[in-house]
């Protein structure tokens, strides 16, 4: 399986270890270590994804983007109708004010299956807000569903164990995250018409 170890990645936009930017393609078994520096679309495998397939990939990183709508994921920092399923990530991942997953920073209209993240997420500026355990954001149409996270999530502002800022669906998923924000919850920090199915928080106690 095509493996890059021990990567040491610098950039602007659209910054991953494997590709800047993925654009109607597929990236299957594919899975890196090392760190990425970006300011925008930051992400441990790909930077930017868009009408594509990832599958079964995995990113243990260290993640950091430094634009205020930051985009940054520990697998993908902006991903757009590309379907992610059976992949992980586990390392860091660290914003400065916006959109910040331990998996995807931004999803917008795609399902994520059978994924996780064990990433601590966090941002650094005072009104930081979307920070989420798996995903920044999540927006309507598509599903995020048998997912789990876990790890610490810092922010201030719309920040969740699954999601920051959910506006789809959230089905037969978990978190174990440990939440730390003046405006959060277990699962989704800010709910705008999204909706939770069977999904849990399990705290230390469970």
């Amino acid at each position: 399986m095509p493996r890059i170890n021990n990567a040491d990645i610098s950039g602007s936009g659209f910054t991953g270890i494997l590709a800047g930017c993925l654009d109607n393609a597929t990236i299957s078994s594919c899975h890196v270590t090392g760190a990425v520096v970006g300011t925008y679309k930051v992400g441990g495998l790909v930077g930017s994804a868009a009408s594509g397939v990832i599958t079964d990939s995995s990113a243990t990183c260290s993640v950091t983007g430094t634009d205020s709508y930051t985009y940054v994921g520990g697998l993908v920092g902006h991903n757009s109708i590309c379907e992610i399923s059976r992949s992980y990530s586990a390392g860091e991942v660290k914003g400065l004010r916006s959109y910040c997953g331990g998996l995807i920073g931004y999803n917008y209209r795609s399902n994520i299956t059978n994924c996780y993240s064990s990433c601590d997420v966090g941002a650094t500026a005072v009104d930081s807000t979307c920070i989420g355990g798996l995903a920044g954001y999540n927006s309507s149409i598509r599903k995020i569903k048998y997912c789990y996270s876990t790890g610490n999530v810092t922010g201030h502002s719309y920040v969740g164990g699954i999601t920051g800022e959910n506006c789809g669906e959230i089905t037969y998923c978990y978190t174990s995250c440990k939440i730390t924000g003046d405006f959060d919850s277990p699962i989704w920090g800010v709910s705008v018409s999204g909706t939770c199915n069977a999904s849990y928080y399990l705290s230390d106690n469970s």
